[in-house]
């Protein structure tokens, strides 16, 4: 969910959810995202069962924890994407993974609100994205999502924000 989260982080913030809705008001272009992420290392820790922990050495289970408490110490990424003109009126959506679904809840030429729902086999995240069009090249987004993994509930809470560069794209 959070390697999906960054990799489209600008298609989010360009994109429509349906062809009746108006998209963002925003260019096409080079456009780059920088993502603030807290929390995301409690999923990588709801993700190893009690019973493996209690299994480890205490020189392995110690190399974990300290993994694990590094995972979770906020995290900022910054990446540059294309949107063509083309993409400004995709639907939105997380991308391939066909297990979540992602319903409208609010949409403008400057806000846009989906609630996201998604069951995997490894667990279930639910959550909201909210993205505001400050102007026709800057974005700001919010996503908060709750997971729950091995009977472990946790939150994930990533902000973005999101400029235009120009409309020529160094991206190959």
């Amino acid at each position: 969910m959070k390697k999906q989260c960054f990799g489209l982080m600008v298609l989010m913030c360009a994109a429509a959810f349906a062809a009746d809705v108006a998209p963002l008001d925003v260019k096409a272009g080079e456009w780059e995202t920088t993502v603030n992420t807290q929390g995301a290392g409690a999923i990588a820790a709801a993700a190893i069962p009690p019973d493996v922990l209690s299994k480890m050495s205490p020189d392995q289970r110690a190399k974990v924890e300290a993994a694990l408490k590094q995972a979770n110490q906020p995290k900022t990424t910054v990446s540059r994407k294309c949107v063509k003109k083309e993409d400004l009126s995709k639907p939105l959506t997380l991308g391939n993974n066909r297990t979540c679904k992602e319903t409208l809840v609010d949409s403008s030429r400057t806000k846009q609100e989906v609630h996201v729902d998604c069951d995997d086999k490894g667990g279930k995240v639910s959550g909201t994205v909210r993205v505001e069009a400050l102007s026709s090249e800057n974005i700001k987004v919010d996503m908060q999502f709750t997971v729950a993994m091995n009977g472990q509930t946790m939150s994930m809470n990533n902000t973005a924000t999101a400029k235009w560069l120009g409309a020529a794209c160094t991206e190959k």
